[in-house]
């Protein structure tokens, strides 16, 4: 059963855009591990343009990186996950 997931868009210049660190969550996945996958489709032109590095405070106190993805970068790397989204699903 295919449940929706409901995320956080933030606002970025001019784009809307998805925190990795909600994806992860969404996702069930550690945020390390989609750093990882966001860090095998950057050296791709046509993607860097799509993705933002920033940063967050963890629970420690700690700076932390995280990505800010558009909407096609999250269907670019959900598609290298292997997860596609189908006409009645939005991201």
């Amino acid at each position: 059963m295919n449940e929706l997931v409901r995320v956080e868009i933030e606002s970025f210049g001019n784009e809307n855009v998805v925190s990795s660190r909600v994806i992860a969550e969404g996702l069930s996945k550690r945020h390390a591990d989609i750093i990882k996958q966001i860090e095998k489709i950057l050296p791709n032109e046509n993607v860097r343009s799509g993705i933002s590095i920033s940063n967050y405070v963890d629970s420690n106190n700690q700076l932390r990186k995280q990505y800010l993805l558009t909407k096609d970068e999250i269907h670019n790397l959900l598609e290298k996950a292997g997860v596609y989204a189908t006409e009645d699903m939005e991201v």
